[in-house]
């Protein structure tokens, strides 16, 4: 059920770009590319989608997205900053207009009393326009994984209908 939800909802983001001629990226973390999966699961998809990075660790956060050391040192590799970063660095790196970067804890271990498992930040927007969500998501780590890909989904549907 969650699969067929998530690819209608990739299925609207990709019609919505094609209609705006908007060309989208994502930078991805603890979902390991199943946004990019999904999005490009959509025929049609390349004439939109141009790129998706998944940066698992906090090395290739710093050595592809140009994530800041003392950024991860700091407020660690699931944070708010982290996920601006991320996208910032997506932006930087390509021409996409528009692009969705996640990073989070999706279990079973790796938790901790400041980041439990579950916590997962979403960067979202346009240049020069990243915002932030927070949300913290319950279930196992498939679970956890493809509800932070959904409401991913649903922030790309949102940004579109502006």
């Amino acid at each position: 059920m969650i699969f067929l939800d998530s690819y209608k909802l990739a299925e609207e983001v990709i019609i919505k770009a094609k209609d705006q001629l908007v060309r989208i990226g994502t930078a991805e973390s603890c979902t390991g590319g199943m946004l990019s999966c999904y999005l490009t699961a959509v025929p049609g998809s390349s004439q939109v989608f141009e790129r998706g990075y998944v940066t698992y660790t906090e090395k290739s956060k710093r050595e592809v997205l140009m994530v800041s050391s003392k950024v991860l040192n700091e407020q660690g590799a699931v944070s708010e900053e982290v996920a601006r970063q991320m996208l910032s660095g997506l932006f930087e790196l390509s021409s996409v207009h528009m692009g969705i970067s996640i990073t989070g804890v999706a279990g079973p271990s790796g938790g901790s009393s400041t980041t439990p498992v579950g916590l997962v930040y979403i960067g979202y927007g346009s240049r020069g326009d990243i915002k932030c969500k927070k949300y913290t998501f319950v279930g196992d780590r498939n679970e956890i994984r493809q509800q932070a890909t959904v409401e991913s989904l649903r922030l790309l549907i949102k940004l579109l209908s502006f």
